[in-house]
């Protein structure tokens, strides 16, 4: 019985063409060699069993007997010429003395010595500052090839003396292509589902899938290599589990999920082991929607025909929400004292993540009808009107017949008075406004004529002093009219101007709901869900968003652009979106003050005879007060 020998040793590639994954690096050796122009120094680094050791091998060969092919069928042994040393072990000062020393002595066979320094970032810095005169000028004959796993180890001073090759991860494809070439020259019977467990456990290394190989064909006895059997000696979950548990997830099914995850655990895996293969499952979900992006789908056939059809029901919402509550759940696996629990909290809310986020926004929705403003007066009949305008007349006449206190105006008399009715829009925009002074001109405007009021008070610098104190006056003989502060005329509302008012005032609501089905059709929930929280305001012709973090502000600036094109399309002289940023210290305040100012404004409009008293006295308003 012959000795055994490994795959990944049995069929080592002998010439640049049969090194796999790596075409790049082969292409760029083999025109340097027949150019005849080789580097004194190469450094090739990367993962562990992509072929690094072997392409210096092959280099090695090739540079001896100055060709590129037909090195296999060689039989003249260069190995006397080919030095190779673990940097691991010999990673002392004295090593590199010891290969000074030899690299002094000139082949006798062939035209280079080639020194295959292995994981050469071991070296020492004694040991790498005593090589560095070395290899910046060695002799003519003398070529150095470093192979490393970890190429940030290395001091600077020695990657400016090397040509750097950087070999790259072996992708699936080219992992399943190689073994199976090893099945057929061993004439093993393997499943294709098989061929792809195995490469893709491998993560890149060919080295390590073929060793994995030689494990689960060592058992067979003229028997096929399945998937089943791959999967349970490698102790690995397969795909339908996560296909089974995202379909549950997709359709609110929690229960479902939990039980997949239950079978899980019974069969030896951990928490965080179905976490990371379903959140690489869901991942292949996103990139199946883009066909941009399929060729970064890896599997068989039928797993990618699956997760196809199950990618086209997923919404993108539902597949990023998915991956951001795994990864937040695996970042914080480790220090929950119930994993379980933990798990089927991720999935729970995975399954219900949709629902949150409509509830959400019908409980925005429900807020803001309640917070609408009450006092609003309901639209009324003109027959309402003349009835309530009929009833002020009467109250007021009652009123201002009574006598009054000769310190007493005609201002406070007519606070008793009850007001008229208003326009119905003026009230529902702004209910605060309707002050007394707005009942004491309707009021006053309907008093009878006939009507006497005694010892008025006489101010001279109003123009509604008329009379002298203590003489009574009949209100005949007056002009009513004097003895109210003056009224300020009403522009007549355009309709041009009546239809902006109510695009802007009336209709905000259906901005904010054409806003978030813009964000509904983009799949831009994270912008709809910071939207929603933020205050908005109309000012000047802008809807403002008040946000309370520079975060919120920055983040949202990004998207307000295409925003507002979209409002602009579809609402005629909309408002312009914006947003600003606003301590909220400091946006309580100005609230405040704006509020002061403009109650002081609406006294000074409608009482012009307290902005004269106020200005004789020399007097100012303090509005922080």
């Amino acid at each position: 019985m012959g000795q055994f020998i490994v795959s990944a040793r049995k069929y080592r590639p002998k010439d640049f063409k049969e090194v796999v994954g790596q075409e790049s690096i082969t292409e760029t050796l083999s025109r340097a060699i027949t150019a005849e122009k080789i580097a004194q120094a190469f450094l090739f680094c990367g993962p562990r069993g992509v072929g690094k050791t072997t392409t210096a091998r092959i280099l090695a060969k090739a540079v001896n007997l100055s060709k590129i092919d037909g090195l296999s069928e060689e039989n003249e042994d260069f190995a006397f010429n080919i030095f190779e040393l673990d940097a691991a072990s010999n990673n002392k000062v004295e090593d590199m003395r010891s290969l000074m020393e030899q690299v002094r002595i000139p082949p006798q066979t062939g035209r280079y010595k080639i020194y295959i320094i292995d994981e050469v970032h071991m070296l020492s810095q004694a040991a790498f500052n005593a090589f560095l005169k070395t290899l910046e000028e060695p002799p003519p004959y003398a070529i150095f090839i470093l192979a490393t796993t970890e190429k940030h180890k290395i001091l600077p001073t020695i990657l400016s003396r090397c040509q750097i090759f950087d070999f790259k991860r072996i992708s699936v494809p080219s992992i399943i292509q190689q073994l199976k070439h090893v099945a057929q020259a061993e004439q093993y019977d393997v499943e294709e589902e098989a061929y792809h467990i195995i490469a893709e456990s491998a993560d890149g290394a060919l080295r390590d899938a073929l060793s994995v190989f030689d494990r689960l064909v060592a058992g067979l006895d003229d028997s096929k290599l399945t998937q089943a059997s791959v999967l349970q000696q490698l102790n690995i979950l397969d795909w339908s589990t996560f296909s089974e548990t995202t379909e549950g997830l997709m359709i609110n099914d929690h229960g479902r999920a939990i039980s997949l995850f239950n079978q899980v655990l019974e069969q030896g895996f951990e928490g965080d082991t179905f976490m990371q293969g379903l959140a690489e499952y869901i991942r292949t979900l996103l990139i199946a929607k883009d066909a941009r992006l399929h060729s970064l789908m890896m599997g068989s056939e039928k797993k990618i025909q699956r997760a196809s059809e199950q990618a086209e029901l997923a919404t993108p919402s539902f597949l990023i929400n998915a991956l951001a509550l795994i990864n937040d759940a695996e970042v914080s696996y480790q220090r929950a004292l119930n994993k379980r629990l933990h798990v089927e909290v991720c999935l729970i809310r995975i399954a219900h993540a949709s629902q949150v986020i409509e509830g959400g926004a019908i409980k925005k929705k429900t807020a803001e009808l309640d917070k609408a403003p009450s006092t609003a007066t309901p639209p009324q009949s003109n027959n309402t009107s003349q009835e309530n305008r009929s009833d002020s007349l009467d109250i007021g006449t009652k009123e201002v017949a009574k006598s009054i206190e000769p310190r007493e105006s005609l201002e406070e008399a007519s606070t008793h008075s009850a007001p008229t009715a208003v326009n119905n829009k003026q009230t529902e925009k702004h209910p605060e406004k309707q002050t007394d002074a707005q009942a004491k001109e309707t009021s006053s405007s309907q008093i009878e004529t006939h009507t006497t009021v005694e010892d008025l008070p006489v101010d001279s610098k109003s123009p509604s002093s008329a009379t002298t104190k203590g003489k009574r006056l009949r209100l005949e003989d007056l002009d009513t009219e004097e003895l109210l502060p003056p009224k300020t005329e009403e522009k007549p509302v355009s309709p041009e101007e009546n239809v902006q008012r109510i695009s802007w005032d009336q209709k905000i609501e259906s901005i904010l709901a054409q806003v978030e089905e813009y964000l509904k059709q983009n799949d831009q929930q994270s912008v709809a869900s910071i939207l929603a929280k933020l205050d908005t305001s109309l000012e000047d012709k802008n809807l403002i968003f008040t946000a309370t973090a520079s975060a919120q502000k920055d983040f949202i600036e990004t998207h307000m652009a295409p925003i507002n094109n979209y409002i602009q399309e579809r609402l005629s002289d909309a408002p312009t979106l914006c947003i600003v940023y606003i301590q909220q210290g400091k946006q309580e305040k100005k609230g405040v003050l704006q509020n002061a100012k403009k109650s002081a404004e609406l006294m000074h409009e409608k009482n012009p005879a307290m902005r004269n008293f106020i200005d004789d006295l020399g007097l100012e308003i303090d509005y922080s007060a």
